[in-house]
């Protein structure tokens, strides 16, 4: 959390035609290294470029674990408010869970490469297996999470090599909505990263393309109806904000 290149720490910030990038290297080599680290409410992002590796983007805010010592970085002793985010037309780029955090984000039309890992090699304990898109950590007290809403991902990974997500936090919420999805996605979709009790939700509607499969998806997964999605439109979501 020391890492972003920008760390935004402030309600009603705006940037477009804009690209946050943190070139320090691939995640198994370097760990985290963040692009954009997002903290406040009513954030908008359109025709903006997220380019990192592991942990590119940071939508805060942080976790509700006790606070530790030098544990979470500079955000570590702020309250922990709710941010409501949208990006717009975005092009994110990354590796290992690169869309990450607890915030209540909206993507709309955004372009999302899960990057494939060079520094990878045969003796990796896990080769079949380049990365997950999400890792969100909602409150428990939050409605929503993350919502994708007809994004474009696409991959150099491997196919059926890339989860849509996996929860950090027990309450993690991501929902899919006609989203295109790679043949670089897998087809369970979705990990439940050993919580096997978890309270996360994850959903999909009218997903397509070669990762789209739900037949095979996770059976803690939810392929939504049309009256489901409908309770995940922007306004829903950003309570009326649509970042303009």
């Amino acid at each position: 959390f020391r890492t972003a290149t920008l760390r935004i720490d402030t309600p009603d910030f705006t940037a477009r035609h804009l690209t946050f990038q943190n070139d320090a290297g691939y995640g198994h080599t370097v760990g985290q290294a963040l692009a954009l680290y997002v903290d406040g409410d009513r954030c908008y992002f359109e025709d903006c470029a997220m380019l990192g590796s592991q942990d590119t983007l940071f939508d805060a805010p942080l976790p509700l674990d006790p606070v530790k010592p030098n544990g979470k970085g500079p955000g570590e002793h702020n309250p922990r408010i709710r941010g409501r985010h949208l990006y717009r037309n975005c092009f994110l780029q990354g590796d290992v869970d690169f869309i990450f955090g607890s915030g209540t984000a909206y993507f709309e039309e955004c372009t999302i490469f899960s990057k494939k890992p060079g520094d990878r090699s045969p003796e990796d304990r896990d080769t079949s297996v380049y990365g997950y898109v999400t890792a969100a950590s909602t409150h428990p007290e939050f409605p929503y999470g993350y919502v994708l809403h007809k994004c474009k991902l696409t991959s150099d990974c491997p196919k059926g090599s890339v989860y849509l997500g996996r929860p950090w936090k027990e309450w993690a919420k991501t929902v899919f909505l006609e989203c295109e999805l790679g043949e670089h996605i897998h087809p369970q979709g979705w990990l439940d990263w050993g919580k096997t009790h978890g309270h996360f939700y994850y959903g999909e509607y009218n997903s397509y393309g070669p990762g789209a499969s739900p037949e095979t998806r996770a059976d803690f997964s939810h392929q939504l109806t049309r009256e489901e999605a409908e309770q995940y439109s922007m306004e829903k979501v950003l309570e009326g904000w649509i970042g303009e």
